[in-house]
């Protein structure tokens, strides 16, 4: 593919308004002295993020912002530093300030940060959701704080006092003190006002609303106390309804607590189609003003095509002397001088990676939600991604989540599973970077299948044949997928192609990315009431033999290396095992995290490298590399950005360099020269 130096402008990543380096260098900080890093020799390439945002703080004059699956990143100059060391889930619902401190409430414990910009558990056990959680923090006149555990439990802090307060209600969505009442609580749940004592966990059910509370907040200089609801607001005390000038479905509230008015918002539309609108309260009234203004990062590949933003999440403050809140996309932060938002996430995003090909000097990334971007391999200094798929608004429909991504003899090839269509796709990309051909994978008209990874059918891996490209459609209506002569196909045909049927439809069709090319046969996993390894014709996709393996292994990925083919898992714990003699022998496991799922040798075979990863926000995976054919393994998880591991490993064609896609973030560059001589973490 071609050199895209002189394409696109700087990319910020993901929400950025002023250049940034999209590649940094990486230090090391797992507590071990270690010999400096040389400059260059571990870089992070693109963006350092996943998910969806969820809370924007200012903590001893750093801002901090976290995620639902990437923890928490610090404001650093013009870059987001990820900052997750100690934190055992990745998970953050929130993050609050608390006094001198600052706390991460995750999906299930509260971790607090010290000195050392270590998160230190607080051993309590929490249930909290990003969606559900609405309000999940409140604090009091005394400055103790409460979290609220979507089980109805309240855990307070008061100092170094901890309390628990359980109460008998099914669901508990938020909590807001009441100001004027140290001793009680205000809680919601769906359309449930409570008040909440803490001194005899009793509640007492207040009123039930015509719609579902959003949050309860105190606004305007005299420190009214409204309920927000999605259809209407009112006042906490005598819950009064006040007027306001909409019918539009209310998403959220920006207020800001301090009574500056000028940055008091209200959200209104709907959760994946947001507008933003002055608020203001005025004769016993609210009033919605005019809209807000949003400045996007056009940069960045994926705003050619898409300029919105999505629900304001959690609880949006301020910020310093700003506004600023979260969504599904990015962080945002208003601008008093312009009198709009701004994107602000420079390098976090949530950019979730799925594969990595290197084709000549050119990277290309796929992703979920965000298509595919290529980036040049060198000039990183100033790095630059080019917007392959999609990258014009023609190409909506086709937009969703691409999985696994190929190159052959300057064409690119990719599967993309739209959001808009049942039906799988494969395309193509000529030396320009431009569709060649798209060929739809069957006609179906549903998703949904019972039997499929997550509940949804889609096709993981393509496999590249000398004259045939092979995909499997996951799941009990899925399928065995061959495009024939595939690089012969002519442009004019384009995405006109007939839907082609499945080569082979097996009774189930479990395989998340198990399919690979070994001596000339088609080999498959496939995760049923008995697990198989299936040998395949690659002319007509019948099965020629196959192999019965232990109920209890889940493979997620085959891997041919050195003529040897290679089953990554999970069997209870991580697991690869070597095929040899129609048998399977383990070559290496590990006793933490879920499963490996990215295995590779560089070209000349003196490195090997194999990443675990956790299912779970729970992030304990490994990066590991040997240097003597697998024998002996080093820990190289401490270059990584965080402790997430690796979905891909690959090298360039000269064997200088090795990528490693993080299951959570970008992409990190390490220097062969370099990791020959590394020690391990």
């Amino acid at each position: 593919m071609k050199n895209v130096n002189s394409l696109v402008v700087l990319f910020i990543l993901f929400f950025g308004l002023y250049p940034v380096t999209a590649c940094s260098s990486v230090s090391i900080d797992d507590g071990i002295a270690h010999a400096p890093i040389p400059a260059k020799a571990v870089e992070h390439i693109g963006w350092g993020g996943g998910g969806a945002f969820t809370s924007v703080v200012m903590y001893k004059g750093d801002t901090y912002i976290s995620s639902d699956v990437a923890g928490v990143w610090r404001l650093d100059n013009d870059s987001w530093i990820p900052t997750v060391n100690g934190l055992e889930d990745y998970n953050v619902t929130s993050l609050a300030v608390h006094g001198e401190n600052l706390l991460a409430i995750s999906s299930s414990g509260l971790f607090t940060l010290d000195d050392d910009k270590t998160w230190v558990s607080l051993n309590i056990s929490i249930n909290t959701k990003r969606n559900t959680s609405k309000q999940v923090y409140s604090v009091a006149n005394d400055d103790s704080i409460c979290v609220s555990d979507l089980k109805a439990k309240l855990v307070c802090i008061n100092g170094r006092t901890i309390e628990e307060h359980q109460y008998e209600l099914s669901r508990l969505h938020g909590i807001h003190f009441d100001k004027g009442q140290n001793n009680d609580v205000y809680g919601f749940a769906d359309k449930n006002l409570y008040r909440l004592n803490t001194q005899d966990q009793t509640y007492q059910l207040i009123n039930t609303f015509d719609s579902k509370i959003l949050r309860i907040v105190t606004v305007s200089e005299d420190s009214m106390q409204l309920v927000v609801t999605e259809t209407a607001i009112y006042k906490l005390g005598d819950l009064s309804k006040l007027g306001i000038n909409t019918d539009q479905k209310i998403i959220n509230v920006l207020v800001s607590e301090h009574g500056e008015t000028s940055q008091n918002f209200i959200a209104l539309g709907s959760q994946w189609n947001t507008k933003l609108h002055y608020l203001t309260y005025e004769n016993n009234a609210l009033v919605v003003g005019d809209r807000v203004g949003i400045s996007y990062d056009e940069s960045l590949p994926f705003r050619k095509w898409r300029k919105s933003i999505t629900m304001p999440l959690g609880t949006p403050i301020m910020v310093g002397d700003n506004m600023w809140f979260a969504d599904y996309w990015g962080v945002y932060k208003y601008s008093q001088n312009a009198k709009r938002f701004e994107e602000y996430s420079l390098d976090a995003s949530n950019f979730v990676g799925t594969d990595i090909e290197l084709d000549g000097d050119t990277l290309f990334i796929a992703s979920m939600d965000n298509g595919i971007v290529s980036t040049p391999q060198f000039s990183f200094s100033d790095q630059r991604f080019n917007s392959v798929f999609p990258r014009t608004g023609t190409d909506w429909r086709m937009a969703g989540h691409v999985w696994s991504i190929k190159h052959q003899q300057g064409e690119v090839y990719a599967t993309i599973s739209p959001w808009n269509q049942a039906s799988d796709f494969v395309l193509a990309f000529d030396e320009n970077e431009e569709v060649k051909w798209a060929q739809q994978l069957g006609e179906y008209t549903n998703r949904r299948d019972e039997k499929a990874f997550w509940g949804n059918g889609y096709s993981r891996q393509l496999v590249l044949g000398d004259s045939d490209i092979f995909t499997v459609r996951d799941g009990k209506t899925g399928g065995l997928f061959k495009i024939a002569d595939y690089q012969n196909k002519t442009s004019d045909e384009q995405t006109q192609n007939a839907p082609i049927a499945a080569l082979r439809q097996d009774e189930n069709n479990r395989v998340f990315r198990g399919l690979v090319v070994f001596e000339n046969q088609l080999v498959s996993y496939h995760i049923e009431e008995q697990n198989t390894l299936r040998f395949s014709d690659m002319e007509t996709g019948e099965v020629t033999s196959t192999i019965l393996l232990p109920s209890n292994l889940w493979v997620f990925e085959l891997k041919t290396i050195n003529n040897s083919l290679y089953l990554l898992g999970d069997q209870g714990k991580p697991v690869i095992y070597q095929l040899k003699d129609g048998s399977i022998k383990a070559v290496l496991t590990r006793d933490q995290s879920s499963s490996f799922l990215a295995f590779n040798a560089n070209p000349s075979g003196s490195l090997m490298f194999a990443s675990t990863v956790n299912w779970s926000s729970k992030k304990d995976a490994e990066v590991l590399m040997s240097a003597d054919q697998g024998d002996n393994w080093k820990d190289i998880s401490c270059l990584m950005e965080n402790r997430s591991g690796a979905v891909d490993i690959e090298f360039d064609e000269w064997g200088e360099y090795a990528y490693v896609l993080m299951h959570v973030g970008g992409v990190m560059k390490l220097d062969v020269w370099f990791l020959e001589g590394f020690d391990g973490c």
